[in-house]
């Protein structure tokens, strides 16, 4: 079967959709790569449809789903995904402004300042989330056709059953959505499992790739505190960053370049005016005027690099999860960390 995995492959009628189980609605995903999409793609789906696919995806690998069209109605009609029990990102909305869509996934991330409250209280069908497991937030995906990133969801592979839900509800219907689903080697990632070790970005001393996103997860008991030591940290300001979170909580964001005191051109993510980034990270696909922005007037100044981030995080039982993620343009070394758990509380919080 022939693997869709671009915009301009997409199928133009349901005549040239492949023969496939999973088209009709659900069922398992059994090759390494593939297609799906919701009952009828390119027509709409039906109402009261209910489409489940799974997948399981080893330990050393890496699931990536990319949603090549994305349009269903908001709040009402949901894609869900699912690792064991565990809900790991929802996505809804599209076609048109009127029903814009925003995103927020299982790091916590929110890429569209909207209140995700609005869909939580239309979503009031609990059903998925009794079978498969509760999800701790509410987040929903912005998949709009300018913002190829967030329409892409990357899981590692942990040996547990992965599960995608479709569902849509009695009244108002849309075209659905169509994906291309891979399974290959994580590029990184993946558990800590000894008290201590280390772990880069991708490629580290080279440079890291674009569109890149690696988790690695470690469980800090109760009494015990995680050490974080960067020996080497360069990324691209703002759009390239390290997150830190302890359960959903963010613990830390590094982002930039760190390293004693040297000359650069360009600002880093201690500065007193943490906005810079947050006004950086608008939705632009122009990327002649990110470049400008970036290196433009608003970074002409001249500052030192800081010293090199050491982090603390006082153990609660919850898992520690530390998330690095690159754009689609311009790339730097990346970064070199070394981490011990610690008996007893340090510093930190």
């Amino acid at each position: 079967m022939r693997a869709i995995t671009d915009l301009t492959d997409l199928p133009l009628s349901a005549e040239d959709l492949p023969l496939d189980d999973a088209w009709q609605c659900g069922g398992p995903l059994v090759g390494t790569s593939g297609n799906f999409a919701s009952p009828n793609y390119p027509g709409n789906y039906p109402n009261n449809a209910y489409c489940v696919w799974t997948i399981t995806v080893p330990q050393g690998s890496q699931l990536r789903i990319d949603f090549l069209f994305f349009e269903t109605e908001k709040c009402h009609d949901l894609v869900k995904v699912f690792v064991g029990r565990r809900l790991v990102r929802r996505l809804t909305g599209g076609g048109g402004e009127e029903d814009n869509r925003y995103f927020k996934n299982d790091d916590g991330d929110d890429d569209n300042d909207d209140d995700d409250d609005e869909c939580d209280d239309d979503d009031d069908d609990d059903d998925d989330d009794d079978r498969y497991g509760k999800g701790k937030y509410g987040g929903y995906m912005y998949a709009a056709e300018e913002n190829r990133e967030a329409r892409v969801v990357s899981i590692h592979g942990t040996g547990e059953l992965i599960t995608i839900v479709f569902k849509s509800d009695p009244w108002v219907t849309r075209r659905g959505f169509f994906a291309h689903y891979s399974v290959g080697q994580a590029l990184c990632g993946g558990p800590l499992v000894a008290p201590s070790g280390n772990f880069t970005s991708p490629g580290f001393p080279a440079n890291y790739p674009n569109n890149v996103e690696c988790r690695w997860i470690i469980t800090v008991p109760l009494g015990s505190t995680l050490m974080l030591n960067f020996r080497s940290f360069e990324t691209e300001r703002c759009f390239d960053y390290v997150q830190i979170l302890r359960g959903l909580r963010e613990m830390r964001r590094l982002s930039g370049i760190y390293g004693g005191f040297s000359w650069y051109k360009g600002r880093h993510d201690d500065d007193d005016d943490d906005d810079d980034c947050d006004d950086d990270d608008d939705d632009d696909d122009d990327d002649k005027w990110k470049k400008k922005f970036r290196y433009g007037s608003r970074m002409s100044r001249f500052y030192g690099f800081p010293y090199l981030p050491r982090v603390y995080i006082v153990g609660t039982g919850e898992e520690i999860s530390i998330t690095f993620k690159s754009d689609r343009i311009i790339t730097l070394k990346g970064f070199d960390a070394v981490y011990r758990v610690l008996q007893g509380h340090m510093y930190g919080k």
